[in-house]
């Protein structure tokens, strides 16, 4: 009896589950349908996208209606003096107080995350339409992703600035005006953390952790919501940016496993980032693609005081001027100049007025005197900045070149062999100090006069001289103008001579890195004297 008159009971109970679901399946039917419509009227108009936007809006509000749940996480617990728990746009994240995140060697004095209303995060979009004045997206209100009005078609930079920085530096505002002037239907998104970066550098360490689950939501939104690909996002991030960067990265893989298609670091900060733990800093493993421009490696009075990181840690790792003392930063009185020239040479490649070809050497010193040359194995040539793109080198490579003192700071770079005779004139003479200034004529022009040397170099008979120096292209060289000049001094009698001072030099050879051709220049006379021109021309053959 009291099985059979509970019957009813389920069977009631049944009849409303059943009723539900199909009711639900009835409604889920129409949501598709109507998807389908919004998708096709959108495509006509203003994209795909904005029907994705409207159907997401549509389901996640019948969920709760018919009182279905919103798929999320297991639940969050924190432990106390262990982690601490935050709201990131309605979702409990947990950010742990253990190391590597603190309480390691280099961590000792990491502070605790700030919550994220003490961050004050934002994303700024700017269009080709809102150039200068950007529309800020509220992901707390997933209506402000459709009224924003990306251009769905484009590609997404975002960029990201660092310590005490903040989203409307001038900096920011010239990076952001080039990449929209470098294509037609692009999205800038710049990410402002102005409150959680303008505190002390501890604590804005400690901050990148949730400012970057912050940015991973965002990505994440932009590739669900509006349809983006992977492909179409490319990260830039200028010092503690850039790190913010790569641990965006990690949580993308961590939370919604997906990896981002490309992270750029300009100069990603050095001090308090253990290289020892992959996780609290950006590293090849945060997208498919790495690259990375070290600008800082500054030393006062032999003390390292580098804000950037010089270790080899993206796919591609570019090292201009070896990574400091950077042409114009000695008369600049900046102190940052050197931390900020990643920036501008970022900036001078999306111009594309000339490349910044870099090449793979074990070192700066070999890269200089010319032991890395011709773009092939393995001295491979790669484009820093904008043009960058993978290639296949082990891990570690670092990609050296030189640049110019001010924009455009990109160039043409010359290799110039200068040979020293050894003939028993040469050998009896054995050589001299001097410093070479050489001028090249090419066919489609001539470049400005060019000292080889800083300091007095001996040239010692039967010696060859390798120089990379920075031009315009010119053309092939078809003539060379060269000038040896005695660094003697009257109150130096070691550096007094009898007679006139002299060289032997017996040949000049210049390549342009990256082109086919090869210069050869011959001198006719067997001894050059100091302050004198001597004018040679290209050979068909060999001197």
């Amino acid at each position: 009896m009291s099985s059979s008159s509970s019957s009813p009971s389920a069977a009631v109970v049944l009849s409303s589950s059943a009723v539900m679901s199909a009711t639900a399946t009835t409604i889920l039917v129409a949501l598709a349908a109507l998807s389908s419509s919004a998708t096709s009227a959108a495509a006509t108009t203003t994209g795909s996208g904005h029907g994705n936007v409207i159907f997401n809006m549509l389901f996640s509000n019948f969920l709760l209606d018919v009182g279905g749940n919103i798929p999320t996480k297991a639940p969050v617990t924190c432990t106390a003096n262990h982690s601490v728990c935050y709201n990131i746009y309605n979702v409990k994240e947990k950010f742990s107080l253990l190391p590597p995140w603190s309480n390691t060697s280099t961590r000792m004095l990491l502070q605790t995350p700030s919550p994220p209303e003490l961050q004050g995060t934002e994303f700024w979009l700017y269009t080709n339409k809102n150039s200068t004045k950007p529309t800020i997206v509220d992901l707390n209100n997933i209506t402000s992703l459709y009224t924003a009005d990306f251009n769905e078609e484009g590609k997404v930079w975002v960029t990201i600035h660092g310590f005490r920085s903040r989203g409307n530096a001038p900096w920011m505002k010239l990076l952001v005006g080039e990449l929209l002037r470098s294509a037609s239907n692009s999205n800038v998104v710049v990410l402002h953390w102005a409150k959680g970066s303008s505190v002390s550098y501890t604590q804005a360490i400690a901050n990148l952790r949730v400012v970057a689950r912050q940015l991973a939501y965002f990505l994440h939104t932009l590739q669900n919501v509006l349809g983006f690909p992977m492909s179409s996002l490319h990260l830039i991030g200028h010092s503690l940016g850039a790190h913010l960067a790569g641990i965006a990265g990690t949580y993308m893989q961590d939370v919604y496993s997906t990896k981002l298609h490309r992270i750029t670091g300009l100069d990603p900060a050095h001090p308090y980032h253990n290289l020892l733990e992959p996780v609290t800093y950006l590293d090849r493993s945060d997208a498919l693609f790495v690259d990375i421009i070290h600008s800082d490696n500054t030393t006062i009075l032999g003390f390292p005081l580098t804000v950037g990181i010089m270790d080899a840690i993206g796919h591609l790792d570019y090292y201009p001027n070896g990574g400091g003392n950077h042409p114009g930063c000695d008369v600049s009185g900046d102190l940052r100049c050197a931390h900020r020239r990643a920036i501008v040479f970022f900036v001078d490649s999306i111009r594309q007025e000339c490349p910044f070809i870099a090449v793979r050497c074990p070192s700066y010193e070999l890269f200089l005197q010319g032991e890395c040359w011709g773009c092939e194995e393995p001295h491979e040539c790669s484009q820093m900045g904008m043009a960058s793109t993978p290639l296949n080198v082990p891990q570690g490579s670092r990609f050296y070149l030189i640049t110019r003192d001010s924009s455009p700071y990109c160039g043409y770079q010359y290799l110039v062999s200068v040979g020293v005779s050894n003939t028993t004139a040469a050998l009896d003479h054995d050589g001299e100090f001097g410093i070479l200034l050489l001028t090249m004529v090419g066919k489609t022009g001539t470049a400005d006069p060019i000292r080889l040397s800083d300091k007095s170099v001996y040239y010692r008979a039967g010696t060859t001289h390798k120089y990379v120096v920075l031009a315009p292209d010119i053309g092939m060289v078809t003539k060379v103008r060269i000038t040896f000049v005695y660094p003697g001094h009257f109150i130096n009698p070691m550096s007094w001579r009898l007679s006139q001072p002299r060289l032997h030099l017996n040949k000049v050879v210049v390549n342009m890195l990256g082109a086919e051709w090869r210069s050869e220049f011959c001198f006719e006379t067997r001894e050059q004297k100091s302050d004198l021109e001597y004018i040679l021309t290209r050979v068909q053959d060999v001197c």
